[in-house]
């Protein structure tokens, strides 16, 4: 090679260097930042000494409000406002068990440092039911706390790979490539970022262990599954050497009522109308759209009297699409009574699963009826299902919870969760009652007695007891000794440790996190009596929205809560 020919290929090569250099120190810089943020969460200078973080799942984030409406931003304008300095980080995220909290943990204190930290967290372990973190798992957090250093120019080549030539990211940090809406044939799913899962049209929660999809498939039941993504398809492995499930990307082709419920369950009311709408100029005798647009005017206060009466005559024949287009147009309307009636008098005659029970359930299961009204429904359903129908198990598991509110019936609330669990054999739900502490041993043999059980359930009944008392399984032992995991982290680094129990009682997860701070001298933060005193009197809506989660009112509350817990130590 001639030297003029040598000297400017050097000079290519040494320029090309350089740039990959000088890329490869940006990637770095830019990495490093977002490490910083803690996996999502933003950690703010303030001339301050007080940090304050707040570690959860979905009611730390602010589902329901949004991320800078939830309790941790109210809590530090309100402590703010009254001139104290400090920064409270937000470190929720939807989605995540005890054991996930856990695991962050020891990362979050490393990157943010805080002089406080409060934990809410629980509600997921009822679905998920985690193994208890080790303390290799543990050490191995630890391990992972530093800034990773590894060469990021490979990472940007094999992105930029894979968005011209498809293939896999290896990239862990980015978002799980599972998300979003996928279908095979007209079945669809959908995978939140929120940890949200919708299978058809049952609402239920996702969690990511490892290279495993936790999928809470059936009540209270969760299902492992192996992902991958091949090409624009999602595939699951379900059981080992079985063929996967396999769905491709992108919604069903799905009929118009389907599209519109799923514009209202995020609150879209104007796409659902338009979707409707449309839908009804094409076909107007349909009673499914009707019913419908019967709700749609009824929420933006139009009268639907004449509507309503339309229903009413086409249900006239008894076919089940009509009964249930009526049933849930008087749902919608506030016509909770003659829904209920009308729907137990079809179903008195056809009690087969279909979409007036689903109809019916979901309505008991919102909640907007009184306790009163909810127990004389699901005590009108029940004696209409047979022994082994899902609908069952989960009316009796809603009677549970009714009668256990305030330990109105103790006894018959035990008693309801015993049958369901036997319905649908979920032995973790019963065991994690039997473990919630509410109930003494002689209210659990007075609600086995008050059963009218074979030998068989007996004798399981008695298994699930016995290994409750022993601590084998359940949630709420693992909650116990996670929390207890967590005072530890803070006692070695010094951080005051704040516990909050949920605004409304679930499982028995309340009095587990009140033993546990009692117990590790933690300050409890509790503002069940608070909801309900503001609830006195009006609405669920005023704090909550439909999915349970607080909306920003109900955050406030928990905010005033905890800013009255922190003034003692926030100056």
């Amino acid at each position: 090679m001639k030297p003029r020919a040598t000297k400017r290929l050097r000079a290519v090569l040494v320029g090309v260097a350089l740039g990959l250099v000088a890329l490869e120190l940006a990637m770095q810089v830019v990495a490093y930042l977002a490490w910083r943020q803690g996996d999502g969460f933003r950690v703010r200078a303030v001339d301050s000494r007080t940090r304050v973080l707040c570690v959860g799942d979905s009611f730390t984030f602010g589902l329901g409000a949004g991320p800078e409406r939830g309790y941790p931003q109210q809590l530090e304008a309100l402590l703010r406002g009254e001139g104290r300095e400090l920064a409270v980080v937000n470190g929720g995220k939807p989605g995540q068990d005890s054991a996930a909290v856990l695991r962050r943990l020891p990362r979050q204190l490393e990157i943010v440092q805080p002089t406080e930290l409060l934990v809410l967290v629980g509600y997921n372990d009822r679905w998920s039911h985690p193994q208890a973190v080790t303390e290799e798992e543990l050490t191995a957090a630890r391990g992972a706390e530093g800034f990773p250093l590894r060469l990021r120019t490979g990472t940007f080549a094999a992105l930029l790979a894979h968005a011209l030539f498809g293939g896999e990211s290896s990239d862990g940090d980015a978002a799980p490539a599972f998300l979003g809406t996928w279908h095979a044939g007209d079945f669809e799913i959908e995978l939140g970022a929120d940890g949200a899962l919708r299978v058809a049209e049952r609402r239920s929660r996702w969690q990511l262990e490892g290279e495993e999809l936790l999928l809470s498939l059936e009540l209270d039941k969760v299902t492992r599954a192996r992902w991958r993504i091949v090409g624009d398809r999602l595939q699951l492995e379900m059981e080992p050497g079985k063929p996967a499930l396999e769905f491709e990307r992108g919604a069903a082709a799905t009929r118009p009522a389907d599209r519109a419920r799923r514009h209202l369950e995020r609150g879209e009311s104007a796409a659902a109308e338009a979707i409707v709408s449309a839908a009804l100029a094409g076909d107007p005798g349909d009673v499914e759209l009707r019913a419908l647009a019967v709700g749609l005017a009824h929420r933006a206060g139009r009268d639907v009297s004449a509507e309503l009466a339309g229903l009413r005559a086409a249900a006239e024949g008894g076919a089940e699409r009509e009964v249930t287009a009526l049933v849930e147009a008087l749902f919608e309307t506030g016509a909770s009574e003659e829904g209920v009636a009308r729907a137990c008098a079809w179903l008195r005659t056809r009690p087969h699963e279909s979409r007036l029970w689903w109809a019916l359930t979901r309505h008991v299961a919102a909640r907007e009826l009184s306790d009163q009204a909810i127990l004389a429904t699901i005590d009108a359903a029940l004696p209409l299902l047979g022994e082994g129908e899902v609908w069952r198990a989960a009316l009796l598991r809603l009677r549970a919870g009714v009668l256990r509110n305030g330990r109105r019936e103790p006894v018959a609330a035990l008693a309801s969760a015993f049958a369901a669990a036997l319905v649908d054999g979920n032995k973790a739900h019963a065991v994690t009652w039997l473990q919630s502490g509410e109930f003494s041993s002689a209210e659990a043999d007075a609600a086995l007695a008050s059963l009218d059980l074979d030998e068989d359930s007996r004798a399981k009944l008695a298994a699930w007891r016995a290994e409750a008392a022993r601590g084998e399984s359940g949630a709420n032992p693992v909650l116990g000794r996670h929390l207890r995991r967590i005072a530890s982290l803070c006692r070695d680094r010094g951080t005051r440790l704040f516990l909050l129990p949920y605004p409304e009682d679930e499982g028995g997860l309340g009095q587990v996190i009140r033993d546990v701070a009692r117990e590790e001298g933690a300050t409890l933060i509790d503002c069940e009596d608070e909801f309900r005193g503001e609830l006195r009197g009006t609405s669920r809506d005023a704090l909550f929205v439909a999915d349970g989660h607080c909306n920003e009112a109900g955050y406030g509350v928990m905010a005033r809560r905890a800013a009255q817990a922190l003034r003692a130590f926030v100056r």
